[in-house]
């Protein structure tokens, strides 16, 4: 182990857009969408949220090594 750690990014950024560096439409996943819904009423990291997903492990790593869906699930009874 060398200290070195990989972890998704989190929060609406990290949906946000795929690479700053890519100007067109095609590098942006859910701007639009974020903002539609900011639009109508949902507050960013209140009532809208964005959860990380490390799609190179399997879930059952996930819950392990990072406990991911007991913090998804806590995060959306808080949220409800």
């Amino acid at each position: 182990d060398d200290g070195c750690r990989a972890r998704p990014d989190e929060g609406l950024d990290a949906v946000t857009q795929v690479d700053e560096s890519i100007q067109l439409s095609t590098g942006y996943l859910f701007r639009p969408l974020i903002h539609l819904l900011a639009g109508m009423g949902y507050e960013p990291e209140q009532t809208l949220l964005a959860h990380p997903y490390d799609w190179r492990l399997p879930p059952g790593h996930l819950e392990t090594r990072d406990a991911a869906f007991s913090r998804l699930q806590q995060r959306i009874e808080n949220t409800v």
